[in-house]
């Protein structure tokens, strides 16, 4: 059942081994719910971060594919995750479609956004986007780059996007002040002024950021 539920987050093209290696791996530690009515998989971590290296590709490599197939990345998007045991690296897949990405394609990056090894395969350019983030939030475990529709023409119109919280009860100013205003950083091209971009996602917190 697991592995027929992965499968649509995986897509079809992915190796059978890699796909009995997740439901394996996913199984363990953690509670599945599937909503058919959205064709979608849910899923809960017990730990934000995985503990080593081998179940950290896989866990990227699974956010690249479920995002993918949800409509929230498309060919050019990606996900990334800092290093489970070095804070000072973190780990992005080498490019390619994020539907289509599997562990071995995940490689390693200092937070100067350069590969710990010698690639043989094309990298994203945009990766100093990831660097600069981790550079700057020593918090932050990951980052999702991303075009979202639903977002795309928030930022395109200059328009701000309106905190919404579904419970109009208690605790809705404290879930607005919780959300940052846009930052500059949105405005800023990645690679004009990285120290700049940098200085200004340090200034914010919880706040999506579209480039």
């Amino acid at each position: 059942m697991l592995a027929s539920r992965l499968s649509l987050a995986l897509g079809p093209r992915v190796s059978s081994t890699t796909r009995r290696d997740l439901s394996a791996r996913l199984g363990k530690g953690r509670h599945f719910r599937f909503a058919p009515a959205h064709r979608s998989l849910l899923f809960q971590s017990r730990k934000a971060v995985p503990d080593n290296l081998s179940d950290a590709r896989y866990e990227v490599a699974l956010a690249n594919r479920i995002l993918a197939n949800e409509g929230v990345l498309d060919a050019f998007g990606h996900v990334s995750l800092r290093h489970p045991s070095d804070p000072s690296r973190y780990l992005l897949s080498r490019s390619r479609s994020p539907g289509l990405i599997e562990p071995d394609d995940v490689l390693e990056f200092t937070l100067d956004s350069e590969p710990v090894a010698t690639p043989s395969v094309q990298l994203y350019a945009e990766r100093v986007i990831h660097g600069c983030i981790y550079e700057a939030r020593p918090d932050v475990t990951a980052v999702c780059h991303h075009h979202a529709p639903s977002v795309m023409p928030f930022c395109i119109a200059g328009v701000p996007i309106v905190p919404v919280f579904i419970w109009g009860l208690p605790g809705v100013k404290r879930c607005r002040s919780g959300i940052s205003a846009t930052s500059s950083a949105t405005r800023i091209c990645w690679w004009s002024s990285r120290r700049r971009a940098a200085r200004s996602l340090a200034r914010s917190d919880r706040t999506a950021r579209c480039s």
